[in-house]
């Protein structure tokens, strides 16, 4: 198709940002606050209309489990969730939320909910090494790094529509 029809313009917007909150709103009750935030995060959206930044090729599970290695080789496997165009930070973001899942910093019943938290919601040496990865992957596909936090809460909103579809 082209770099140029993967650019995300407003109908790409609507399609890959637009729809999912909408959906995400029709399936989960949210208080005013959570309405707001989500009216902010339209409103980001329009933002990026106009900023050429692309669509991305997305492995859709991407995890330490599904990397393969040996001596010469590295190999990435389990590819039914990849898509040839996903909004950026997919596969960079699933990376990072189930590297923690992987290896929680805790060991009892709630440890997703608590590792996530440590990691992301306190300042901590994980949650440094974290925004600089992040600042450097935003560098190197030229996305302005205040993108980032929007492109991560889109990332988990993308992926609660894909839990609810698999209940």
């Amino acid at each position: 198709e082209g770099l140029k029809s993967s650019t995300l313009d407003e109908e790409k917007i609507d399609k890959y940002v637009k729809k999912p909150i909408n959906e995400f709103y029709s399936i989960y009750s949210l208080n005013e606050d959570e309405i707001n935030f989500f009216k902010n995060l339209e409103k980001v959206s329009d933002e990026l209309n106009g900023k050429g930044y692309n669509l991305f090729f997305k492995h859709g599970d991407f995890r330490t489990s599904n990397i393969l290695k040996n001596r010469s080789h590295v190999g990435i496997i389990d590819w039914e969730y990849s898509d040839k165009k996903g909004l950026f930070m997919h596969d960079f973001s699933h990376f990072l939320i189930n590297y923690l899942i992987e290896r929680p910093l805790f060991s009892h019943e709630d440890k997703e909910i608590k590792s996530f938290q440590v990691a992301f919601m306190k300042k901590n040496y994980f949650s440094d090494l974290a925004t600089a990865f992040i600042k450097n992957y935003c560098l190197k596909f030229k996305v302005d790094y205040k993108f980032a936090g929007f492109f991560f809460v889109m990332y988990l909103i993308n992926q609660s529509l894909l839990e609810y579809e698999n209940l």
